[in-house]
This record gives structure tokens, sequence and C-alpha cells, in this order.
């Protein structure tokens, strides 16, 4: 699995990089189907918005989830994005897994 982390300069601590790398390495040990991470942490740009944002996008076969949080700080965003993705990552593997509504069976007599 590779994770690829953009942050603007040194304004994002190393703990919390690590923080985000952790949640998204133990949800590909739980789920293989995760090939590849990135998150991006910046700055909002405009004056109206200000804040700092972080931004995770999960790779899942062909398919992406894509989930961004908005603070004041980098530490609440990352919280925020995290928290949004654990709840789409059960959400997504919760519906792949569930049997289908209709079984069909046939039996020989």
């Amino acid at each position: 699995m590779n994770i690829e982390v953009y942050t603007p300069g040194n304004e994002v601590k190393e703990w919390l990089v690590s923080y985000v790398r952790d949640v998204i390495i133990a949800m590909h040990d739980e789920h293989n189907e995760i090939s590849r991470g990135e998150i991006h942490f910046r700055d909002r740009t405009t004056e109206e918005e200000a804040g700092k944002v972080c931004e995770i996008n999960l790779s899942i076969f062909r398919n992406s989830i894509d989930v961004s949080g908005v603070g004041n700080t980098f530490d609440e965003a990352a919280k925020k994005a995290v928290d949004d993705l654990k709840k789409l990552i059960s959400q997504t593997f919760k519906t792949n897994s569930e049997p289908p509504d209709e079984i069909v069976s046939t039996v020989n007599v």
C-alpha cells in the first residue's frame, strides 16, 4: 500500500501525520481492498473561509473515497476528516458484505 502525504512547509506536526497514516494503515489491515492513500494538508485561500483543511483520498479497486475536514487548526481538521473516513469506510464495507435482499434457490424432487 502506498500513502502519500502533502503538507504546506513545516506547519503540520509529525505526530499528526503519523496519526492519520496509522489510521489508514489500520483500515488497510482490516480491508485489503484499500490500495492507496493520499493525505493533503492545506490552508484555505479565501479570506471569507479562513482555516486549515485535511483531505484524505483512498483508492479501493476502481473506486475512490474522498473526505475532508476543516478546522481552525490542522489537528481539528485531521480529526474531523478521520471521523468522516471511518464512518464512510464502515458503510462502504458493510453494504458490500451484506447478503442480497432476495435469495433464489431450487429444490430438486
